[in-house]
């Protein structure tokens, strides 16, 4: 026996119709009639019979619905203590973003009911999607280059996710010393000679320059290195942006492409109020 075969009782008396019940059940009278007669069987009482006043309960059944009610207010009652606790959970999949904790923040701010806990994960562009394909994020933060939109448009909708433009970021090389700075141009070959990208973290010819959080030059892509490769030897920068610790200057690149913090999400999310609450440059909703 089922609660499925419980419920099914419970609108068979509610309706006093089988043929109404099926049609509430979304199931054909012919099936809703041998559903009912192998639990019959099963429990080895009938459960209802026919009258002139339509389908009614026998004395049996009239016990067996009492306690199958129960059963069901139980069932139901425990299936929406767990959907309250993953509505208090937040899982967050998402690649390395400075302004994360601080939108976090003033979105959950924003809330009518605070968010009992709260988990993050950092991951590459891909594992973010996977992650929220595979249920293990409720919430994912994508970055890609700004030219890419259409195409990550066209996959997100694949995938059946909902999806909302964030930051615009301009790519930045962030530097050892604040003297690597002050010409108009920074020669490519001293990032390879000095630093190196982001994630290759198996080297240990650097030694020349301090740590940045075990990074040494934070080229914030690889795709932007590859497009400094291509590009040119040299690049005009920006006026420097100084870190707030330390000897770390922040320097924007004029040619490089743009690219986008997207946030991510399965529509009827319970955390879609989050996600609304978001601030955000663009005013876009997918």
């Amino acid at each position: 026996m089922t609660v499925q075969q419980i419920r099914m009782c419970l609108e068979i008396e509610k309706q006093g119709s089988i043929s109404k019940a099926a049609e509430k059940l979304f199931l054909s009278q012919p099936n809703l009639s041998r559903a009912l007669r192998e639990l019959e069987y099963e429990l080895g009482i009938a459960l209802f019979e026919r009258t002139s006043f339509g389908v009614v309960p026998t004395s049996e059944g009239r016990r067996f619905l009492l306690e199958g009610k129960e059963i069901v207010q139980a069932m139901d009652a425990l299936k929406d203590s767990f959907a309250q606790d993953t509505d208090s959970l937040l899982k967050i999949s998402s690649v390395t973003c400075p302004l994360l904790a601080e939108e976090l923040a003033q979105a959950i701010s924003a809330l009518p009911t605070p968010l009992k806990e709260i988990k993050i994960s950092i991951d590459s562009n891909e594992d973010v999607l996977q992650n929220l394909s595979s249920g293990k994020a409720h919430l994912g933060i994508v970055r890609f280059p700004l030219s890419r939109a259409e195409s990550i448009i066209e996959r997100i909708n694949r995938m059946g996710l909902s999806y909302r433009r964030w930051n615009l970021v301009k790519p930045q090389v962030t530097l050892a010393h604040s003297s690597w700075s002050e010409g108009p141009k920074l020669e490519i070959r001293e990032i390879f000679q000095r630093g190196k990208f982001v994630g290759h973290l198996n080297s240990d010819q650097w030694e020349n320059l301090p740590k940045i959080s075990q990074e040494y030059l934070d080229l914030e892509s690889d795709d932007l290195g590859a497009w400094l490769v291509q590009t040119a030897q040299s690049f005009t920068i920006e006026p420097k942006k100084n870190y707030a610790q330390a000897d770390f200057q922040q320097i924007e690149i004029e040619q490089a492409g743009h690219s986008l913090h997207w946030l991510l999400w399965h529509a009827n999310s319970p955390h879609e109020a989050l996600v609304r609450a978001w601030n955000s440059e663009y005013d876009h909703t997918g």
